[in-house]
């Protein structure tokens, strides 16, 4: 019988899985040479995942500082192989962070968790994208937010799929550990995954009466209050555990109103959002109407556990509320941050491939009727068919543009809305915030039938809502409002078992997914230009409703085991076969018009098979070898943002990837070193991106009849490339109190063939062969330290600091813009944490960013078509402190 004990590995280490359906949520549908390199490269460039220390102290409910009478290293457990299995007999490349690192990291969200690893980058969505966590790990990944695509990157909570990008910006609340498992996940977890997966997994009720109490105060007002407490319910055998956080923090990027802080060139721009409507100096605040960046989230999670003589059952309700404000987006510093004119390149990148005075879509909004209803003075010719910029500027439109940018990265001018216009159905608000109200219920279930035979189900259902804009600007040249809801049933069910003397590992099981989706809003450009040809610019005014609904049905089955050779030799088998279903279907509507595009797409199916499998060597007991290989895909869909009738038919095929990993993986020096390390090699096939017709024609069948422009991009699948890379990390604890990390990821992506709509006319401004894949550096190093400061009767006290490096990040594939990229940067972090002697008290000062690096984790270069370019800058340097109180 499994008994609440403190401290003990079935609690802590554990993975809580599955449990019987809930009744009335969902009708669920159910179908019953490599390691020598590798070591020589680690020892140039250590790396590692922080864990705890051997013999921990006893459990008071969450993960207390390393004591220092251990010795080694600790043993790391991790569910990858749905069973407990130490890491280092893991053939996959895994790195598992712990709640004491992400405690020493200052970590508060999920996204910060990539600091700890090699080959993965997490950001939170910019302008347009909401809480969306864009996720890449080993160069693939998803940016968009849209219900059409699917996460490359797979996110599960207590082994609960999480089935979209928007919404997992997770909050880290009483957790246990993350474990981040690199490569395709085509065979194990509950979704298939083409890039790896996220899975967090929080700590499970003990019944020990623990808890504890935490507060934090910083920079740019930031508190957060959190605890915990575990109680017995009914003895030992039902526990009941609860957790909550209030986590609320100002923007570090100043909102300004452009007519308050310029106001010899704003014309009739209102002054929205100040006290008063007053003229020069604003209202008491000045002309601050707000910030961007800021937070105010608050997260719970209940769980009830009971259990019997041979099961465990877990039943988890969590809730999540956040009222953030809009990302932190700025114009770029410098003469390109803002433009008249257009820059487009020749195919060659020798000049401009239009003349240099056409105007782009900030020259055609305020040379038309929207800059005539702002007053705003005009960069174009009087008159001039068609329309040309003024050579030289007029002075009163070269001091719009100079004002237009505040040369500051973290001061912002964007207007959120249109409050004026040509007419009233042209106006609205566009609010700054982006929120997320969430809810899910999941039911783990863990029946022992027999030594040897084990059945788990995992049942769950979450519904959320949110909502976000897109304004970057001082103008209302391009704004975006989206509302989102999602709902989603799953339920998983595996029989594991032993044979052979416990030579073999077996499962077999399948995964049932059931997804409603809905994204409403209104998108209003208020004149971009489009090259449609050698005559020049269209301008191309669109200001339309949306109300897309879609979903998704996932089918499928899997079989896993690893078998014992011998003592030495082993392998390891998996295969999936995934049935899934998508349907979409599209409103858009003009504003003050009747609907343009209304109904259902075509339905997208896939049947799809995939294998792993590995042989591995554990030529020692504390060295394995192994050699890997492992599938995944990406379900096709439909083209999510269509402009015309004939665009509904436009769907994307699923893409695919192929993986051969060849790892190592060691304990040395009597446990107080571990080192592991894998090279990959990925076949990456049919990647789904955007594609275009070429400048002088449109895409078959979308123009409608008598009525140009027509669609000239759209959705699809766009070639072929491989990744290469290693990554490698260490863990070394030389002395009792010292623990020191690092890590090291190189990923080299190169395309291998393009589609012809990739890159229609050779533009060296847009994808080629050479160009870098998105969001990916290629390399990234980790280092960090601390040190057990033995205080006698006085206590204890950490010192720790860490530092991440990543090598240059292209934001677009173009090789000859050099906007949107950002230069190789370096974060360090540091914490001193004292411990009272009973370790029931503890205080903390922090610093996050220490070095104050300016960084972006997005660059949009928009200045052709719309006319400026932007960022989503960093958090600058923060201070802290905390104090928290154990009981």
């Amino acid at each position: 019988m499994r008994g609440f004990v403190a401290g003990s590995r079935d609690y802590n280490g554990r993975t809580g899985r599955g449990a019987a359906a809930f009744n009335g949520l969902h009708p669920s549908k159910w179908l019953g040479g490599l390691s020598a390199l590798a070591l020589a490269a680690a020892w140039a460039v250590p790396a590692a995942a922080q864990n705890q220390d051997q013999n921990p102290p006893e459990d008071k409910g969450e993960e207390a500082s390393p004591p220092t009478d251990g010795k080694g290293l600790s043993e790391i457990v991790v569910t990858a192989q749905f069973r407990e299995v130490d890491l280092q007999n893991t053939p996959m490349s895994i790195t598992a962070v712990n709640s004491e690192q992400i405690e020493q990291r200052s970590i508060t969200n999920v996204v910060d968790v990539a600091q700890a690893a090699p080959n993965v980058t997490m950001t939170e969505g910019g302008n347009g994208f909401g809480k969306t966590n864009q996720a890449f790990i080993r160069g693939i990944g998803q940016l968009d937010f849209s219900f059409a695509f699917e996460p490359k990157v797979g996110f599960y909570i207590d082994d609960v799929y999480y089935a979209t990008t928007f919404g997992s910006v997770f909050e880290l609340l009483d957790i246990d550990r993350v474990e981040i498992e690199r490569g395709p996940q085509g065979t194990l977890n509950g979704r298939n995954s083409v890039g790896g997966a996220i899975r967090i997994f929080n700590k499970k009720p003990t019944g020990d009466g623990s808890g504890y109490v935490e507060a934090n105060y910083g920079s740019y007002n930031h508190y957060q209050v959190k605890g915990m407490f575990d109680v017995p319910v009914v003895g030992d055998t039902v526990a009941l555990r609860l957790g909550a956080s209030y986590n609320s923090r100002d923007g570090w990027v100043d909102l300004l109103n452009f007519a308050c802080a310029n106001p010899s060139v704003a014309g009739t721009l209102p002054k929205v959002g100040l006290d008063n409507a007053g003229g020069t100096g604003g209202s008491r605040k000045g002309c601050k109407v707000g910030t961007l960046g800021g937070g105010d989230v608050f997260t719970s999670r209940g769980q009830l556990r009971i259990r019997g003589a041979n099961w465990d059952n877990n039943i988890a309700v969590d809730f999540t509320r956040d009222r953030s404000e809009a990302p932190a987006v700025t114009l770029l510093p410098g003469t390109l941050g803002v433009s008249f004119s257009d820059d487009t390149l020749l195919p060659d990148g020798s000049g401009p491939a239009r003349p240099p005075n056409t105007p782009n879509g900030l020259g055609v909004f305020i040379g038309g009727a929207w800059g005539q209803y702002y007053g705003l003075a005009s960069p174009l010719v009087t008159g001039a068919s068609p329309a040309t910029l003024q050579n030289p500027l007029s002075p009163e439109a070269a001091a719009l543009l100079a004002a237009l940018n505040p040369q500051d990265p973290y001061v912002s001018y964007a207007i959120f809305g249109n409050p004026g216009g040509p007419s009233p159905l042209q106006q609205f608000m566009n609010p700054n915030l982006s929120t997320v109200r969430s809810w899910g219920v999941s039911n783990n279930f863990e029946l022992d039938i027999n030594d040897s035979l084990q059945l788990s189900s995992i049942t769950a259902y979450r519904h959320y809502t949110g909502e976000f804009g897109q304004s970057d600007f001082a103008l209302p040249v391009r704004e975006a409002y989206n509302e989102v809801a999602h709902d989603q049933f799953s339920q998983e069910l595996r029989l594991n078992g032993t044979a052979i003397d416990g030579r073999l590992h077996w499962t077999v099981g399948g995964f049932y997914l059931d997804t409603s989706n809905d994204n409403s809003g209104r998108v209003q450009t208020a004149g971009f230009s489009i090259f449609a040809g050698p005559g020049g610019t269209i301008p191309f005014i669109l200001d339309m409703y949306v109300d897309d609904k879609s979903g998704v049905k996932n089918l499928s089955g899997f079989v896993h085991g690893d078998f014992a050779l011998n003592d030495i030799f082993s392998v390891e088998g998996g295969l999936r076969y995934t049935h899934e279903k998508k349907t979409y279907s599209y409103f858009r509507q003009d504003v003050g018009q009747p609907p343009s595009l209304e109904g259902a797409a075509p339905d997208k199916t896939i049947e799809q098979w995939n294998p792993r499998v590995s042989v591995n060597a554990k030529v020692s007991p504390d060295v394995l070898l192994y050699a890997a290989f492992s599938t995944g895909f990406t379900a096709g869909g439909n083209d999510p943002r269509p402009f015309f009738p004939g665009d509904v038919n436009l769907t994307f095929g699923p893409e695919k990837a192929k993986a051969y990993e060849l790892g190592f993986k060691s304990l040395m020096l009597d446990n107080r070193v571990r080192f592991n390390a894998a090279g990959f090699w990925t076949d990456y096939k049919s990647i789904q991106t955007f594609l275009s017709a070429n400048t002088t024609g449109c895409v078959p069948g979308t123009q409608p009849e008598g009525r140009p422009p027509c669609t000239i991009f759209y959705y699809g699948n766009g070639g072929d490339a491989t990744i290469k890379g290693f990554e490698a990390e260490l863990e070394a604890r030389p002395v009792p109190e010292w623990l020191f990390t690092a890590a090291v990821g190189y990923t080299d992506f190169q395309y291998k063939t393009l589609a012809p709509g990739v890159n229609p006319t050779g533009d060296l401004n847009s994808t080629t062969l050479d160009s870098p894949q998105t969001q990916t550096p290629k390399w990234k190093i980790t280092a960090g330290t601390q040190y057990d400061i033995d205080l006698g009767n006085s206590g204890r006290l950490v010192p720790h600091i860490d530092a991440t490096y990543q090598s240059k990040v292209y934001y677009t594939t173009s090789l000859i813009n050099p906007i949107p990229i950002q230069p190789g940067y370096t974060i360090v972090n540091a914490r001193i944490t004292w411990y009272s002697p009973e370790q029931t008290w503890q205080v903390a000062a922090y610093a996050t960013n220490l070095l104050d690096k300016l960084y972006y984790t997005g660059i949009t270069d928009v200045r052709n078509g719309f006319g400026y370019a932007f960022g989503q800058v960093g958090r600058p340097r923060e201070f802290g402190v905390s104090l928290k109180r154990t009981f």
